[in-house]
């Protein structure tokens, strides 16, 4: 494996913070501009994506224990990123899926809470559009009705990305500790989600629509979105991370300790990962 690619494969990076803690020295840093393209690029540049992208299909098909073992598979590769590991995307594995499952539990909750006060607050907006729209249509007022409902739409979409903009820098602390009150500090993922919303933002829309432009390809576009652009959007938060550190962000993260993966322990007995 020649020098070069795994330079592309690990990207740009930065040793340490401009501003260096006790959590931050030595920390494996982006130190590029956050690109979603970078990140999926990252992603292909992995000798094992074909295979990493089937699996991760078959394990979110399987209601609920899927989804948590996903969550497991970012979690180890979010860990890897600012450790630096020399394979910071592994090779995913059916031998790892009750490993993964149990370290995913965590964010699993977190998005499951996140998601029970979108509904709180989304809810109320779509009830009251439709009611809107179905009196105002029946009072022959057409016009009327589409632009409430028009504006309703456009209301859910705001709220719904705000949230989501929410969970997607909660994630990210839930990634690296694997502890759910990480996920509930709401205090430290608005002070993250604000310094990095820019980028966080364009990040998200682009990745909102190649979305629905996926979702409508038979079997390879849901095989996209879930083996490719999940772990992705993994290495999309680490360069967000890495921004709101590099550009003062005092409230760093130490990722958990690192674990052996139940099928690199097989592969390699004497393995040992780095600490």
């Amino acid at each position: 494996m020649s020098d070069n690619w795994n330079e592309m494969y690990r990207g740009p990076v930065q040793e340490t913070a401009p501003r260096p803690s006790p959590v931050t020295a030595g920390a494996n840093l982006w130190a590029g501009s956050p690109s979603v393209l970078e990140a999926v690029k990252w992603v292909l540049a992995s000798p094992d994506w074909v295979p990493n992208t089937l699996i991760a299909y078959v394990f979110a098909i399987i209601p609920i224990v899927g989804q948590m073992a996903l969550g497991g598979w970012s979690a180890e590769i979010a860990q890897r990123l600012v450790r630096g590991q020399q394979k910071p995307l592994p090779k995913l594995d059916f031998a790892d899926f009750g490993h993964f499952m149990s370290r995913g539990i965590p964010g699993f909750l977190v998005r499951l809470v996140y998601g029970f006060a979108l509904s709180f607050v989304v809810l109320p907006v779509v009830i009251g559009g439709a009611v809107g729209f179905v009196a105002l249509w029946q009072s022959h007022q057409k016009g009327v009705a589409f632009l409430v409902l028009g504006a309703a739409l456009l209301v859910f979409f705001v709220l719904a990305l705000f949230v989501n903009i929410l969970i997607f820098a909660a994630e990210w602390r839930v990634e690296l500790t694997e502890q759910f009150r990480e996920g509930i500090k709401i205090g430290s993922v608005f002070r993250f989600a604000g310094r990095v919303l820019g980028p966080m933002l364009l990040g998200l829309v682009i990745v909102i629509f190649a979305s629905l432009v996926l979702i409508f390809i038979p079997l390879i576009g849901p095989v996209a979105i879930i083996g490719l652009i999940g772990p992705a959007m993994v290495h999309f938060r680490w360069q967000l991370y890495s921004h709101y550190i590099n550009s003062g962000g005092d409230d760093p993260i130490a990722p958990k300790a690192a674990v052996a993966l139940p099928s690199e322990a097989r592969a390699q007995p004497f393995y040992h990962p780095p600490r």
